[in-house]
């Protein structure tokens, strides 16, 4: 029997194979783009979970004193022993400082972390020392341990104890060999040395992680951390710090938080990944509904078909046996599609997700979630085949029955794959739209086409910026006296306490981001200067060019600011603005715009040792101009360190979490439009199908083929408007929330919103024209005799 059903089943699907194709291939996109997303999203979401008892395990944060609103990690290292010595809900605490270093190998710099620890560190996470000793755990230690990854990749198979490497310039020696962490953590490790690193109250360098006792109050816990709260952490030898305030982070939320630095090195931001999963949902939504309609529309073209089985005494159970074989057929061949797209997906998405598993873990839990949404799919899919077998007969004969119903739900259906392909369509376009506007307006200062080079360390800059200069592709150049806007930005914060206009200093200080400069520097920029003047030899080291959005902040116009004083918090000196610039954003655009000022760099000599030097190149040659300062400095100081960037390069990566859900919504958006368009077309094939006669007798009466197709269109149309009826005011809303988070935001009007609607209409228009045509230049007589 089952084998007879097989056969029944498979000649329905090559009987309707568009509708089965259409059915498969939507579901296989479906199911892999769900189960990409969604494994993504728990990939990043379990970040350090394989620590035991990494549940009960807390990141000690604090409020970032310069930045309102925001937190750090970073703490002085007497903060551990103090919590677990004052907390008895503390049951372990580690300390420890991971940093990045440059490691020499052969002729080349590669990027390591390197982990500054104590015992606690060693014990509470549980690294073991595999070969060798402790030496590297001993203060004012030049020893160091390596982790047994590290040390295949640089030695091989060779033992690594006792060899001589080079981190940052100093050699240290290997003594030991070290348990590996996974990657997928966000405190990776390649070495572990220098303990002797900023070990005061005073120097607020390290992470920490304490475990807390089973069943401890985490919210009552950190309400009594902030009741008392240690003095040494508010006042240091600078004075206020500024830090009140304790929290306390799952360690496994920790990387996607969007206060940790790590952020800075991620792809695509957590929340973005959030998005992109949503959207994978969405697609399975839209891909199962236009599977369900289809399957379901077929089942009632079939009425006469299971009629006459009943009448030839099949029970009602047969009949549920041969749809559901049917419907299995499909849907195990869209998950065996659906692994096949994975696994040909599978190595662009670890590399772009950035994801350091196995291929097989990756499998198993895609599979997973396909079988899960399968399951839920095969649930909701016996509804229609359960109401279907309890038709009577008589009812099963007239195949009139029924249909207002059955109409009803294909029209529903199509306006849910509508409406989510729109939404879908127009987020991607309003993220184009914000992206293009970042990207190519105004910034107050100019980015493009502006290099950077500094050599690290004891190499005279000033012999170099001839040699740059030199080179065919520069255009202008700036000696070594400055540090570039974008990706370095400023050397120095001060908080403002006290100003010209208040009665006395205020506790709300106002932070204020310090940049070397000069008039040149400024012109170099293309900066525009609002009031007062530039910053020149006769500036006083005191004397600042602060900027627009600053000046207001401090409660001045723009005029009204030149001559004003500013007395910053911990300085002897009191500084005077003697001009007003445009804002510049040379911060990432989802940042609050800095309040910035400019201080005479000709007055700040001592931190020219470590200043880069500022050139322009032209247009599309950065790729040969690198490539000739690379091999320079190799040739010359290949002991050096070198740092070689182009702002270009660095503004996008401000964007590039954005780029890429931009282009994630783009592939996204182009899987929705083709399983919209082929359901549509899929429901129109089965419409004229069902609809034959009636198209046969609308012609001998007079109708004209344009006018059935007119019918049509008119009906599919209709479905158009009330899906973007729908669509369009909810994207609106939620596009417009994320703009907001954007420091310069685009108008996104109405135009998008009508463009996508009228491309929409057009495929829909073209999609179903031609098979309409078809069935409306069929001969009537034929039609009606072969009915």
């Amino acid at each position: 029997m089952t084998t007879h059903y097989l056969k029944i089943a498979f000649r329905n699907l090559i009987k309707y194979k568009t509708q089965s194709v259409i059915s498969m291939l939507g579901l296989a996109v479906g199911f892999a783009c769900f189960a990409l997303s969604a494994y993504w999203i728990h990939y990043e979401m379990t970040y350090d979970a394989f620590h035991q008892d990494a549940g009960r395990m807390y990141a000690v944060r604090v409020n970032n004193s310069f930045e309102k609103g925001k937190l750090t990690h970073r703490i002085p290292h007497p903060l551990g022993q103090y919590l677990k010595s004052h907390y008895p809900e503390i049951e372990e605490y580690s300390v420890f400082n991971i940093r990045l270093c440059k490691l020499k190998d052969n002729d080349k710099w590669l990027e390591v972390n390197m982990a500054s620890s104590d015992s606690t560190f060693m014990q509470m996470m549980n690294i073991k020392v595999l070969d060798g000793n402790t030496n590297f755990m001993l203060r004012e230690s030049q020893e160091v341990a390596i982790t047994q990854e590290m040390a295949t990749q640089l030695f091989g198979k060779e033992n690594p104890l006792g060899k001589e490497i080079e981190l940052d310039r100093k050699k240290k020696k290997i003594c030991a060999v070290v348990s590996d962490w996974s990657k997928h953590s966000s405190f990776h490790y390649a070495f572990i040395g220098d303990t002797n690193y900023g070990r005061g109250w005073d120097f607020h360098l390290f992470n920490a992680i304490v475990k807390l006792k089973k069943n401890t109050d985490v919210k009552a816990l950190t309400h009594k951390m902030n009741q008392n709260f240690p003095d040494e952490m508010k006042k240091n030898i600078y004075g206020e710090t500024g830090i009140t305030t304790f929290f306390l982070t799952p360690l496994t939320s920790l990387h996607y938080d969007k206060d940790f630095p790590h952020q800075n090195d991620v792809i695509i931001k957590f929340n973005h990944i959030v998005y992109f999963s949503v959207v994978g949902i969405l697609i399975i939504i839209c891909a199962f509904v236009n599977f369900l309609t289809l399957f379901v529309n077929r089942i009632r073209s079939r009425q006469k078909e299971m009629a006459l089985r009943k009448v030839n005494g099949a029970p009602n159970c047969s009949i549920i046996a041969l749809l559901l074989t049917e419907y299995a057929m499909i849907l195990v061949s869209s998950i065996l599609i659906g692994m096949l797209l994975i696994e040909i997906l599978l190595p662009a998405f670890i590399n772009y997700a950035g994801i350091v598993l196995s291929r097989s873990a990756i499998y198993s839990e895609s599979l997973a979630y396909i079988a899960g949404i399968s399951i839920l799919a095969s649930i909701v899919s016996t509804v229609p085949i359960y109401l279907f077998q309890k038709r009577t007969l008589q009812s099963s004969l007239e195949t009139g029955k029924g249909r207002q119903n059955g109409n009803m739900f294909r029209t529903t259906s199509m306006i849910v794959q509508l409406t989510v392909c729109l939404s879908i369509i127009s987020s991607t376009v309003i993220i184009n739209k914000q992206l293009n506007f970042l990207k190519h307006t105004e910034l107050g200062m100019i980015h493009h086409n502006i290099g950077s080079i500094s050599i690290w360390m004891n190499v005279d800059m000033n012999t170099w910026s001839s040699k740059i200069a030199a080179l065919p592709m520069v255009t202008d150049i700036l000696p070594p006296k400055y540090y570039p806007l974008v990706g370095t930005g400023p050397m120095m914060v001060m908080g403002i306490n006290n100003r010209d206009g208040l009665d006395k200093p205020v506790k709300e200080k106002e932070t204020l981001d310090m940049i070397y400069a000069s008039g040149e520097f400024c012109q170099f920029y293309g900066m525009t200067l609002l009031s007062g003047e530039w910053i020149s030899e006769k500036s006083l080291a005191t004397d600042m060019l602060i900027t627009e959005s600053t000046a207001h902040t401090l409660g001045w116009q723009t005029e009204e600011a030149i001559g004003k004083h500013i007395y910053p918090e911990g300085f002897d000196e009191t500084f005077t603005v003697i001009g007003v610039v445009k804002d510049c954003h040379y911060k990432s655009p989802t940042t609050k715009i800095p309040n910035t000022a400019f201080i005479n760099t000709e007055k700040q000599k001592h931190m020219w040792f470590r200043a880069s030097i500022l050139f322009k190149y032209k247009e599309g040659t950065w790729p040969e101009c690198k490539r000739l300062i690379e091999k320079m400095v190799q040739e010359e100081h290949p002991d050096k360190v070198l740092r070689l960037f182009s702002e270009d390069e660095v503004y996008d990566d401000y964007l590039r979490s954005e780029n890429a859900l931009h282009k994630l919504l783009e592939f996204a958006s182009m899987i929705c439009i083709i399983i919209s368009v082929f359901g549509i077309y899929s429901l129109v094939t089965l419409a004229c199908e069902q609809r034959r006669k009636e198209i046969a007798i609308r012609k001998v009466n007079g109708a004209t083929v344009k006018t059935i197709i007119r019918m049509f269109l008119k009906e599919y149309l209709l479905l158009l408007v009330a899906a973007s009826i729908i669509a369009f005011p909810i994207s609106y809303l939620i596009m417009k929330k994320w703009i907001e988070g954007y420091n310069r935001q685009v108008e996104m009007g109405y135009f998008p919103f009508i463009s996508i609607f009228a491309g929409i209409a057009l495929i829909i228009i073209f999609s179903i024209a031609r098979r309409v045509w078809k069935a409306a230049n069929e001969n009537p007589a034929e039609v009606i005799k072969n009915e």
